[in-house]
């Protein structure tokens, strides 16, 4: 058994978590990096290849990507309709692979369903450079896009367990997978396993790595058509005794504790693998406060109530509005919506409630949800019929007929109520019901 050579020392901390995250073989040739890490990771002088395996340096849009940050470049050499894209250290080590068949990287091949750990698949709407890829991803990903690498390990056998989050049974006895030594032959997931041939859904599959993985290395998974499904990069002993997915088949990677190849992850290690740790990061946002702007502190916080299940998305929090960006001429100031209502007919808009008594279209920008400036940039004010008076609606949702429906408390807390107000999503007047 041969494993792969390891990293050099020079390699920057952090850059296992560096993912590509988009990449279009049209026009420009533009490939997108992600880091899926807590901290930042430097990438000056790293290089990249296609199919031909020779690295080239490349211009990044910045020297460094930033903790759940992006950055872009154009590919000085040029992707074809059926290519691979490597992504290589100063040193050269293997960062991350990702290969696409005829047309599989146009308009771009795209992670969805989380940058820098989601799906491969290939957008069917306008690039999202620089961005988050929500937005240009496809309503639905398929079946043999929802398999992921979710546990591996560089002890023993060198272990490789995927995991379908689908609802539906995925063949993969074609699928194919390499290690980060480029002149590594890829090998058939069957050869390594003859029982591997397919996966039910919430189910997993193991096989052992022929060609050998070592404590600097990495897995590039693809589908029987050549198109890329998944990848993980580890450092120095990031792999054992397994480098595996928290939240389990979702999350990024790190360290275990203890392998639990075949069954769900356990969770429990310290971090450093793929990951780097558990601790969740808090990303996004953006603005800066203002005269008047006073955001409110964190509060609730307590003991779960027993019979509650773990939260079983990923652990980072992304801010998806801008700091102060719902500051309105009646208070409290500087205070975050309370309430928010994505509309049945239309999932681009979010409505969005603000006590005492305002109203909010939301739409998406550059990845953050703004006020829809063609409804109105400042929100609206909610009156009573009689055009007077604060409803203190803090809560709203969407009705099948297009209204908005808000509750109507009282402004003083001695005048009980259970009215609800409908507010036309067109017409700004209340009515009573």
């Amino acid at each position: 058994m041969s494993a792969a050579q390891p990293a050099a020392a020079a390699d920057p901390a952090g850059y296992q978590n560096v993912r590509i995250n988009e990449v279009t073989s049209s026009n420009s040739d533009t490939v997108e990096l992600y880091n899926t890490g807590s901290t930042a990771v430097s990438i000056s002088g790293w290089k990249m290849s296609d199919d031909s395996f020779s690295p080239q340096s490349f211009t990044p849009s910045a020297p460094t990507i930033a903790a759940g940050g992006f950055v872009t470049f154009n590919s000085p050499k040029g992707l074809g309709d059926s290519d691979k894209l490597v992504i290589y250290t100063a040193d050269g080590t293997v960062v991350d692979r990702v290969e696409w068949a005829t047309d599989g990287a146009k308009p771009a091949m795209a992670r969805c369903g989380g940058d820098g750990t989601g799906a491969w698949v290939t957008t069917t709407t306008a690039t999202t450079f620089g961005a988050a890829n929500g937005s240009g991803c496809p309503s639905s990903i398929p079946s043999a896009s929802q398999v992921r690498i979710n546990e591996v390990t560089s002890d023993g056998a060198d272990t490789v367990e995927l995991y379908n989050g689908g609802t539906s049974a995925v063949s993969i006895g074609s699928w194919k997978y390499v290690d980060n030594d480029t002149s590594h032959t890829p090998v058939s997931v069957a050869s390594s396993s003859p029982n591997a041939t397919k996966i039910p859904a919430g189910g997993y599959v193991t096989f052992n790595s022929a060609p050998g993985l070592g404590d600097n290395d990495s897995l590039f998974l693809t589908d029987s058509s050549g198109n890329s499904v998944d990848s993980v990069t580890w450092a120095t002993d990031g792999a054992r005794p397994s480098d595996e997915r928290c939240a389990n088949g979702t999350g990024w990677f790190r360290t275990s504790t203890t392998a639990t190849l075949a069954t769900a992850n356990s969770c429990s290690g310290a971090g450093g693998g793929g990951g780097g740790g558990q601790t969740g990061r808090l990303l996004g946002g953006g603005g800066s406060l203002t005269s008047g702007c006073t955001p409110e502190a964190p509060s609730g916080t307590g003991t779960a109530p027993a019979g509650t299940s773990a939260w079983p998305g990923g652990l980072d929090v992304t801010i998806t509005d801008d700091v102060c960006a719902f500051t309105t001429s009646t208070g409290p100031e500087g205070r975050d919506v309370s309430g928010l209502a994505f509309d049945p007919a239309n999932p681009s808009v979010l409505w969005a409630a603000k006590n005492k008594n305002w109203l909010y279209k939301l739409v998406k920008s550059n990845g953050k949800w703004v006020p829809d400036p063609a409804w109105s940039a400042t929100g609206k004010q909610i009156r009573f019929a009689g055009g007077s008076g604060q409803p203190d609606s803090e809560g709203v949702t969407v009705g099948g007929n297009g209204h908005i429906y808000l509750p109507r408390n009282a402004t003083t807390p001695t005048t009980p109520s259970r009215r609800t107000r409908s507010w036309s999503s067109t017409r700004p007047r209340a009515e009573r019901h």
